[in-house]
């Protein structure tokens, strides 16, 4: 019986990110010479046709859903302004995202792109190589599948390489592959209440398995991928040895976060919690550089959680930023190691909105108030960043 720990109680939409040059590279490419822009894309081997493929999306995406979709046209319709704007390169399609009152109606386009859009190309050289459609999934950067790759062909080399890796890289690599296995268990659920997948016989939870496809590396990925959803045949065994990739990075990432913010931040923030008059005392003694250090750790500690990766199990359409910072302080309210736990692995991100009167945030906030009042009563003037 499939174990559903942790579901995802929501499916977020979408969003565009930054697009690889690369593609406003081939469109121009398309806008002077088409034939030679097709045999350009012969030429590409297939990860780079499912890189253009998925940056490609990323941006026309954006014109199924507000505020660019237009009102009074179907979903379909709104498609197709989506691709003639991309098909007019990074200018052009960065004017109309700035501003969205710019986006065309079809009577303004030339309806002649239908015959020339890049999207038909790709899945027509990928049909033809590979007997079988673009996979329908998001694309992930080639640093990311450096690293899987790494650990499938030697997990000892991926622990002295994550060793090595920056914090921020750490981090950067446990959300993609977060995102990763999120869009796999959205994709997963759905069929399971569709009743396309039958999970009677498996004995391992949703993650294990997204765990599991995504752990096959650059080339397998998409394979293992269609053989569940096309195929509807599930993995019998997961112990393949790269299962522990993620649990490597993410124990690494865990450890980093726990010595950053300082041992000095999580002493002044332990002090609060017990005794806040004593707090106040205490940061009246410290220096100007530590009051400045102890602002910046805390801007920043709460800063990680507004990466998508965490949005994906908190966010809703009720939420804003702010909910996003009173969030994050709460979670540096519980302690550091909770924090380094939350960081590492955001599913464990608490899955409801907290106020800022909730006792906790609100004394995170009172500790900000309290900082920013001791330097500018010292300084007269604000507190630098």
């Amino acid at each position: 019986m499939l174990i559903f720990n942790n579901a995802i109680t929501h499916f977020p939409k979408y969003r565009t990110g930054n697009v690889a040059e690369e593609l406003w590279q081939i469109i121009g490419l398309a806008r002077q010479d088409f034939e030679q822009c097709v045999e350009k894309i012969k030429s590409l081997d297939r990860h780079s046709l499912i890189r253009l493929y998925w940056n490609y999306l990323e941006v026309q995406a954006n014109f199924l859903y507000e505020p660019y979709r237009i009102e009074d046209y179907s979903d379909g319709l709104n498609d197709d302004i989506g691709h003639w704007v991309v098909g007019q390169g990074k200018e052009y399609c960065n004017k109309i995202l700035d501003n969205p009152k710019l986006v065309p109606r079809l009577e303004d386009v030339d309806e002649s792109f239908r015959r020339k859009r890049i999207i038909d190309v790709l899945h027509d050289e990928y049909g033809r190589r590979y007997s079988k459609h673009l996979p329908n999934l998001e694309y992930y950067p080639d640093k990311f599948w450096d690293i899987i790759d790494l650990g499938i062909e030697n997990m000892k080399q991926l622990a002295e390489t994550v060793k090595e890796m920056k914090r921020e890289e750490l981090l950067d690599f446990v959300h993609t592959y977060e995102k990763a296995m999120n869009k796999f268990e959205i994709h997963f659920l759905r069929a399971v209440s569709s009743g396309k997948i039958d999970t009677k016989t498996l004995d391992y939870s949703i993650r294990d398995i997204s765990k599991w496809v995504v752990a096959q590396g650059r080339e397998d990925f998409w394979d293992s991928y269609e053989n569940i959803f096309k195929h509807h045949d599930l993995p019998v065994n997961l112990s393949d040895p790269q299962m522990a990739i993620w649990d490597t990075v993410a124990r690494e990432c865990e450890k980093r976060y726990y010595s950053y913010p300082s041992d000095k931040f999580w002493e002044l923030i332990n002090l609060a919690q017990q005794n806040f008059e004593l707090f106040c005392k205490k940061i009246k003694q410290v220096d100007r550089e530590q009051l400045i250090c102890f602002h910046k750790e805390l801007k920043e500690a709460g800063r990680v959680f507004l990466a998508k990766a965490y949005a994906l199990y908190y966010m809703s359409p009720d939420f804003s930023e702010f909910d996003f910072d009173v969030m994050g302080k709460w979670v540096i309210s519980q302690g550091r190691e909770y924090y380094a736990k939350v960081v590492a692995h955001p599913r464990l991100i608490p899955q409801r909105k907290i106020d800022h009167s909730d006792p906790n945030a609100a004394l995170m906030l009172d500790i900000i108030d309290a900082i920013l009042d001791e330097y500018s009563e010292r300084h007269i003037e604000a507190i630098p960043d």
